[in-house]
């Protein structure tokens, strides 16, 4: 039995990173390659990390694995600096 190129079966590249998060980072966009994360996973961490406050970032199931990689680097990347 032989598995078809879906999305789920191939690593993302920048321009796939690029057309759901928008513009970033060359290093952010590397780091989440670097995960191994596939499209569907980028996006649900991107939907989780910009999710409005009222819904808060917790929502009913917890990610996991390569989604909450990503998650975590797009959290860092959104807060702000830390003033010294």
């Amino acid at each position: 039995m032989t598995r078809s190129n879906t999305a789920r079966d191939r690593r993302l590249t920048a321009e796939d990173v690029a057309s759901i998060i928008g513009p970033a980072d060359d290093g952010l966009v590397m780091a989440i390659m670097d995960t191994g994360a596939d499209a569907a996973e980028l996006l649900e961490a991107y939907q989780r990390a910009n999710a409005n406050e009222h819904l808060g970032r917790d929502l009913k199931r917890p990610l996991a694995g390569r989604t909450a990689a990503v998650y975590d680097l797009l959290v860092a990347e959104m807060e702000p600096p830390e003033e010294e």
